[in-house]
């Protein structure tokens, strides 16, 4: 049982009349034999209940009841509703009312959410929408489907991660009863997954790093009333001033676009609460079309040095709009751009004339941590904070880690070696990441002699940028990827090495720019690492080297864990820093 656990709990049960009506109670003897799991209590966990159909049904508020028995009763009390399965107004209607404090909610408690039903939503965009919307406001959300030969996407997409903890299925209501002690030792032992991405660590005072180009994208097309753009203005200014602003921290830089966008603060201007505030109280009200392509083009070009960027800072743009864009295809496009130039997109939908799709396309992945919805302009203030609190509260990386540079010396061009050489070095300087849970070393003689300090270099977290260029000259001798992989698992990630943390993180680099001399046998080793919980990153270099040889090598999945630039000229080093930053500071769960 729960006894020291503090949390509130809501459950929306599916009321639709496609349930019969004995199965229908099955489904409350269900939820009463949960709550006998629960120490309900004022300062223990409180358990609300929703129903939903065709509309939604408030059963029980979270402080209606401090004791089971009560409680017990009134859910046996609950009324069938009609036909329909509009789960997303549920979900809605839960994360935006039911956790208030005049709704029994406690800003101390754990906030969690269990969905059941056993059929299809009526929209699955916007159930997908509300959900994203709840697990970003801190709510896990657990998921239950009932019945056999129904397709279980959308329960696994409105679930909080990892799903293997937060989603449960049974053939029918009869079984229910078989899952009620497993859901409610999940709701009590359960931990998100943490959270720790470079991206979010402009606004964290927790963080040690705050280093960010931040760019907002101000709709100021024709669908949006004077009154309407002079909130979202507001709305700017209240978010921005949670940001700390300065050359060393978050710069921010603002563009409002209709037709064509207008630049009202660059990353290159002065930067200060006080500029920035003063330009958006004179920002102009253009009107026109929703040209957001155009938009998000032209952030893409302030984020070049020339537009006063940082290559070694967390590039981050946030989209308001209150309408869909002029052309679906070509913002897409130029949102994908943006995330292949490792650019964090957040996008942020007002009012009901937006897409549930057309949000999601454009921020990045995960949905849950970057696309918000609000229901009109009155309503954004809601999301300031949360939009400021989107934050890692942890170093990055949050855990002890190991990375290791591997590069094969045997087919590395001079040409490439320099590109490698300027993104460990530049690893090495980045504000983002935290030296004293990093340890770096460089990899490329096959053989365990003393080290040289021309050849390997040590794993170590008393790094600099300085030492490393010092260290990493161009003449090193010829290596194997094979024999560079044995090495390392012999010298740092043998399974028979004991760790003092068991929890951390190791990681593997490699660069290639061409075929490998024995790639079975760079596969075995590769295994061998894997195996041992080492995780390998690849990057290749030009266009000589195999696919298929290169994803026998890396973890998975591959489109994390191969990192291909086909041109030096156009994947500048900051790029791949930015990505071989996320795999560091992002939780890792693939081998």
């Amino acid at each position: 049982e729960c006894f020291k656990m503090s949390a509130d709990i809501i459950f929306a049960v599916d009321s639709s009349h496609s349930i019969r009506s004995d199965d229908y109670h099955r489904q409350l003897s269900f939820l009463k034999a949960i709550v006998d799991k629960f120490t309900i209590g004022q300062n223990q966990i409180q358990v609300g209940v929703v129903s939903f159909a065709s509309s939604v049904r408030l059963d029980v508020k979270l402080n209606d009841f401090n004791n089971s028995r009560d409680l017990k009763i009134a859910i046996g009390n609950i009324k069938q509703l009609d036909s329909g399965t509009n789960t997303q107004d549920a979900i809605h209607f839960i994360h935006s009312f039911l956790y208030e404090p005049q709704n029994g909610g406690r800003p101390w408690a754990k906030k969690q959410m269990v969905v059941i039903t056993d059929g299809l939503s009526s929209n699955l965009s916007a159930t997908l929408l509300e959900a994203s919307i709840a697990r970003s406001k801190g709510i896990e959300v657990f998921s239950v489907l009932v019945g056999e030969g129904i397709d279980d996407f959308e329960t696994r997409a409105i679930a909080s991660d990892p799903k293997e903890h937060h989603v449960f299925r049974v053939e029918d209501y009869k079984a229910l009863m078989s899952i009620q002690k497993s859901l409610s030792s999940a709701a009590c032992q359960s931990k998100l997954l943490p959270i720790c991405d470079a991206t979010f660590i402009f606004v964290s005072p927790g963080c040690k790093s705050s280093s960010a180009d931040v760019i907002f994208l101000m709709d100021s097309s024709s669908s949006i009333w004077k009154p309407d753009f002079n909130k979202q203005i507001k709305f700017l200014q209240q978010v921005i001033s949670s940001f700390t602003i300065g050359k060393h921290a978050t710069r921010v830089g603002v563009i409002a676009y209709s037709d064509a966008p207008i630049t009202l603060v660059s990353l290159s201007d002065k930067q200060t609460h006080e500029y920035i505030h003063q330009a958006l109280a004179n920002a102009p009200y253009i009107t026109g079309g929703t040209n957001t392509a155009f938009a998000i083009k032209h952030a893409r070009k302030l984020f070049k040095s020339s537009g006063g960027a940082r290559y070694d800072a967390a590039h981050v743009i946030i989209i308001l709009s209150d309408g869909q864009s002029n052309n679906l295809k070509e913002t897409i496009a130029e949102a994908s751009h943006a995330h292949s130039d490792g650019v964090y997109i957040f996008s942020i939908g007002i009012g009901n004339k937006t897409e549930a799709e057309e949000l999601m396309a454009l921020a990045s992945d995960p949905d849950d941590q970057f696309v918000f919805h609000v229901n009109d302009y009155e309503a954004l203030s809601e999301i300031k904070e949360l939009l400021a609190i989107k934050t890692c509260d942890d170093d990055c990386p949050a855990l002890p880690t190991d990375a290791v540079f591997i590069y094969d010396t045997t087919a590395l061009s001079r040409y490439h070696h320099d590109y490698v050489i300027k993104v460990i070095t530049e690893i090495t300087e980045s504000k983002i990441l935290n030296s004293e849970n990093l340890r770096v070393g460089v990899m490329r003689e096959t053989f365990n002699e003393p080290v040289s300090p021309l050849h390997d270099i040590e794993l170590t977290n008393e790094w600099t940028q300085s030492d490393f260029k010092t260290q990493l000259d161009p003449d090193s001798r010829t290596a194997s990827a094979d024999l560079l992989f044995r090495k390392a698992r012999h010298n740092y990630f043998h399974p028979t090495i004991h760790f003092d943390n068991i929890s951390s993180k190791r990681t593997i680099i490699l660069f290639l720019d061409s075929l490998l001399k024995n790639p079975n046998g760079a596969a075995l080793e590769a295994m061998r690492l894997r195996r041992s919980h080492v995780n390998i990153v690849v990057v290749t270099l030009g266009k000589h080297t195999r696919r298929t040889e290169v994803e026998r090598l890396a973890s998975s999945p591959h489109d994390t864990h191969v990192i291909a630039i086909p041109s030096l000229e156009d994947y500048p080093v900051e790029s791949v820093v930015s990505k071989l930053t996320d795999i560091f500071c992002v939780p890792e769960t693939s081998t």
